[in-house]
């Protein structure tokens, strides 16, 4: 999908963000390259440059995690870890190579898939006129979904094929996430989930998504990549 945006109350920019993979990723992108401008003027990582990152990259994941809807208490438990490795940053025990490390597993990985869905559930699914047992029953497709994304038998182009039922064109020619879906369009998105999760072969499971632990998965291991390519790294402080 392209150019798909969901403007959300706040005062961030960075909360025009939306199922589209793209929007997500220029909008994590731009945020993360003001921060890290703010990084490289106070001299690096260090004294004031290791407060800006790790204040900076928790604003940009919060604004990110609100503007795709996921529930207040799924954001607290998700920036749990980050909150850490915010901690961490800021005592100087985590370098720029590491932190540009984590970053990269956390967007090639499964979380922005999981998320969205997440986010799908969030914004159209929960404040549906869909019966219970319907909600129910599409609760474990978008379940579904979000575990072909962590078994890596899905990927991001397959969201691409929501596009005709969950955007409508702007009047600046691009197309936008509709604010609700019509009943008609919920279900014919849960039927694409379903066919891509058939498809994909993905057993059907009660077990919820432990969205906090593929985000603790993303920082372990982008801290053991970039020891295996930087195996002398040490903390900046470090003499």
């Amino acid at each position: 999908m392209k150019d798909h945006t969901r403007k959300t109350q706040g005062s961030s920019g960075l909360k025009t963000v939306g199922l589209g993979c793209l929007v997500i990723i220029i909008a994590i992108g731009i945020g993360v390259g003001v921060v890290m401008n703010k990084v490289k003027k106070l001299g690096g990582m260090e004294g004031a440059g290791r407060a800006i990152a790790a204040t900076g990259l928790l604003k940009i994941t919060d604004a990110m995690l609100e503007g795709m809807h996921i529930p207040e208490t799924d954001r607290t438990a998700i920036m749990a870890p980050l909150e850490t490795l915010g901690d961490q940053v800021r005592a100087g025990e985590v370098t720029m190579q590491q932190g540009e490390a984590i970053l990269g597993k956390i967007m090639e990985g499964p979380i922005m898939g999981v998320l969205m869905a997440q986010g799908f559930q969030g914004s159209y699914l929960d404040a549906s006129s869909l019966t219970d047992a319907e909600k129910t029953e599409a609760r474990l497709t978008i379940n579904r979904f979000q575990q072909g994304f962590i078994s890596e038998k899905l990927d991001m182009e397959t969201l691409n094929q929501l596009e005709q039922y969950v955007t409508t064109p702007g009047s600046d020619g691009t197309n936008n996430l509709k604010a609700e879906l019509s009943d008609e369009d919920l279900k014919s998105s849960l039927a694409v989930m379903k066919s891509a999760a058939n498809g994909a072969s993905i057993p059907l499971s009660e077990t919820p998504i432990d969205l906090p632990g593929l985000f603790q998965k993303a920082i372990d291991s982008g801290l053991a990549t970039a020891a295996a390519t930087e195996p002398a790294l040490t903390p900046v402080d470090a003499p």
